[in-house]
């Protein structure tokens, strides 16, 4: 997390008591307390209206609550004075549209509920740090194409014998694009640092040295 914050304030919004109550709790406990929270609400219609009043750094906002609806929020508080409000979207949709749509509308952060509490934490602090976090199960990035059930288990095999994540087949099958870094980083909502430490660990496990071996490989096993 940025050292230049003393106490990261955070509002969270969300219809949800238990769900919010436990998200409280991982953030109070966590980096002895660096967490504030300065407000919780259970409307769409109040999440505005309480930014204005208790002006926090972070918004952790559920996507369906009574009222306006997290896009709307989104879209009121981006035309309004909240610039430097860093906000992450928590919810059940495991949907890449969506995500996108969030995404796009100014969110840095859209995360399942269905993660645990290390990869909340995580996708936190990555967006205070200026980065952006789609959880992986959401799929941001990925691709679609006809295959054979015998190309499908090829490439499969191949992913677990080189012990690729999902993240990292996304990531190689954009090299294998020639997509740069920073494309790469626009496309899976995630930072150039993040795309770069993803990039070297695919080169140790498949054992090559340059884009262009990697382009090979992922030709060869039909990544592309």
């Amino acid at each position: 997390m940025n050292p230049n914050f003393s106490f990261v304030r955070t509002m969270i919004a969300d219809d949800h008591p238990m769900f919010a109550e436990g998200l409280a709790s991982i953030l109070k406990s966590h980096n002895e307390s660096r967490f504030e929270i300065a407000a919780m609400v259970d409307s769409g219609d109040q999440v505005v209206q309480m930014l204005r009043r208790v002006k926090p750094q972070l918004l952790l906002m559920d996507m369906n609550m009574p009222g306006k609806d997290g896009l709307e929020n989104l879209r009121e508080i981006k035309q309004g004075h909240f610039r430097d409000l860093k906000i992450i979207i928590l919810t059940m949709y495991n949907d890449s549209k969506l995500a996108r749509e969030v995404m796009n509308s100014g969110a840095s952060g859209y995360i399942l509920k269905t993660s645990d509490s290390a990869s909340i934490i995580h996708a936190i602090e990555e967006v205070l740090e200026d980065g952006t976090y789609v959880s992986d199960e959401v799929g941001i990035g990925g691709y679609s194409a006809a295959r054979s059930e015998e190309d499908i288990r090829f490439e499969d095999k191949f992913i677990h014998k080189h012990s690729l994540t999902k993240r990292e087949v996304e990531v190689l099958r954009m090299i294998a694009q020639a997509k740069t870094n920073k494309e790469i980083g626009s496309e899976l909502y995630i930072s150039d640092q993040t795309v770069t430490v993803h990039r070297k660990n695919i080169m140790r496990k498949l054992s090559c040295n340059n884009a262009t071996s990697l382009m090979k490989i992922a030709y060869e096993v039909g990544l592309i």
